[in-house]
């Protein structure tokens, strides 16, 4: 079940038009939004810009909550990226899980190649 019905609604809302407006025009936009929310313009945008939109969390579990709201609200209609934290800091001298860095390699692979149409988180 896609979720892509409310995306009119919010597109004719003042404040996520100049949001959309900035960002076709290469500015920043910044903009306060509700936690609730935040899937639902991250998908919106995407929906509108067709480019690619990284969204960075601080912490991991936020993450894999948004993940999970942007692929109800895209449905099968983009490719989306949960990128892991790592395990390990760069100064330790253990190995780096293997699924966490295929992840990773197959986001640069899809962004390096020109696929336009990716959310990324």
């Amino acid at each position: 079940m896609s979720l892509k019905g409310f995306f009119p609604l919010l597109g004719s809302q003042s404040p996520y038009c100049q949001i959309l407006k900035q960002l076709r025009e290469g500015d920043k936009a910044r903009t306060s939004i509700y936690e609730g929310a935040k899937a639902l313009v991250i998908s919106a945008i995407w929906n509108d810009l067709r480019s690619p939109v990284l969204v960075i969390t601080p912490r991991q579990e936020d993450a894999r909550r948004i993940y999970d709201q942007i692929s109800i609200y895209l449905e099968n209609e983009a490719s989306i990226f949960l990128v892991p934290e790592p395990d390990v800091f760069p100064f330790e001298r253990l190995a780096v899980d293997i699924a966490t860095s295929n992840q990773r390699l197959m986001l640069l692979d899809s962004l390096c190649n020109g696929s336009e149409d990716r959310p990324v988180i």
